[in-house]
């Protein structure tokens, strides 16, 4: 199991199952961060439902950090931005956020930012995001992105601008193109509609391959397509 830092987490010291370099730290406070990352490569996003998207992202920051000799890392939110941001209105998350961590977990990332989404989280701008936070805090060395990444204050950041950013600060940016399965786009929003429509597609398909042993959809909930995804969803 991961290890958790943060206030009111506990801590588990338990390495992860098959895992090369032990347990998963994660870190939900940045003054928990006591110790330089060493080389970190690190990717950010929400990751509802650590679907195969999501693992071509992970894939790119191990091979980037065994490449520099550094340490695999992620940052994520908890609550889902949107309901911060436009509250009431949120999309029905695929896994809660214990779910969620585990399911990483399994993918063997070193560290994870399990950062509180908070109106003053939302608030700050993307430059004070690079500077403050990926530089001041974390130290990056690479950044790894979607392809249609977004980010600060009223999503002003965009790739072209963390690649400035990076010329600046001296980190790089590396962008992970779209991911397709059977000729459709594979995104935590599509398998949402495939679920909700009841399809007789299969969800899980899109799902990376490790998350299938950790449960199933309810079958009331999601129908037939329920059969094959991976964890139960958190209707909202």
């Amino acid at each position: 199991m991961f290890w958790r830092r943060g206030s009111g987490l506990e801590i588990d010291r338990t390495p992860s199952p098959g895992s090369s370099c032990g347990a998963m730290t994660v870190i939900s406070d940045l003054k928990d961060l006591t110790y330089p990352l060493r080389n970190p490569v690190l990717t950010i996003g929400n990751f509802d439902g650590v679907h195969k998207g999501h693992l071509a992202l992970f894939d790119r920051v191990k091979e980037r950090a065994r490449a520099i000799d550094g340490q695999s890392a992620l940052m994520t939110f908890d609550p889902h931005p949107i309901k911060v941001v436009k509250p009431g209105s949120g999309p029905p998350l695929i896994t809660l956020t214990e779910q969620k961590l585990a399911l990483i977990e399994t993918a063997h990332i070193d560290v994870v930012f399990c950062m509180p989404f908070s109106k003053a989280f939302a608030a700050i701008s993307a430059y004070d995001f690079v500077q403050g936070i990926l530089v001041g805090k974390i130290g990056v060395r690479e950044i790894v992105v979607g392809y249609d990444y977004t980010f600060g204050h009223n999503r002003e950041g965009d790739i072209q601008f963390l690649k400035e950013k990076g010329q600046e600060f001296g980190f790089v940016v590396h962008v992970v193109e779209p991911v397709y399965v059977g000729g459709k786009l594979v995104s935590s929003t599509s398998i949402r509609k495939l679920v909700r429509k009841e399809t007789s597609h299969r969800p899980g398909s899109c799902w990376a391959g490790t998350t299938r042993s950790a449960g199933s959809w309810s079958k009331e909930k999601t129908g037939e397509a329920g059969c094959w995804a991976a964890l139960p969803p958190i209707w909202s």
